[in-house]
């Protein structure tokens, strides 16, 4: 018995997704042997193989896109945090000239109420943490350690710690330079 080109075709398509003839077979109500001889006449094994071969190669091309574009976002990110870290460095280092000067007026008793330094040690303290913040927005570490960890993982788990040490540290600068010291 002819069979349509289109029955033939929804064999081969079942027969991708089930990869048996015999299952195709009782799908669609067609003998096993008419099967069997429509795979080796339109060469389905071959056919199945190239269309494997060509989804992983489209799958691959994707993997690498998609690689590509992670990458192109990861140097954004990492351009981003080189600015603000630069940004950051200028204000630390205008706030170290503060504290130094700080620490002098203080020796010479004449230190000013914005700061709220009351001894030498707040003075030193305070210039410790700034100078750790330098460390870690540099990628150095704040702190010596017996065990080795790495930079970046330094620089994650430290940075959210002084981020909000930043943001007063920025205040008391601003309300310096306006002339509003607490």
């Amino acid at each position: 018995m002819a069979y349509p080109a289109k029955i033939r075709e929804k064999a081969f398509n079942l027969y991708r997704k089930i990869g048996s003839t015999y299952g195709v077979g009782k799908e669609l109500g067609i003998h096993t042997t008419t099967i069997e001889k429509w795979k080796l006449e339109d060469g389905w094994d071959e056919k199945v193989k190239n269309i494997k071969a060509k989804v992983m190669e489209l799958e691959s091309e994707n993997a690498v896109a998609e690689q590509d574009k992670t990458l192109e976002e990861h140097k954004r990110i990492f351009a981003q945090y080189a600015k603000d870290d630069e940004n950051n460095l200028k204000i630390l280092k205008a706030f170290k000239a503060i504290c130094i000067d700080e620490i002098n007026k203080y020796k010479s008793k004449q230190a000013s109420r914005a700061f709220e330094i009351k001894s030498l040690k707040d003075a030193t303290e305070i210039m410790n943490n700034v100078i750790k913040l330098e460390r870690l927005i540099k990628g150095d570490p704040t702190e010596y350690l017996h065990h080795t960890i790495s930079p970046i993982d330094a620089y994650n788990s430290e940075r959210t710690k002084h981020d909000e040490m930043l943001r007063c540290i920025k205040q008391e600068i601003e309300e310096v330079k306006n002339g509003n010291p607490k």
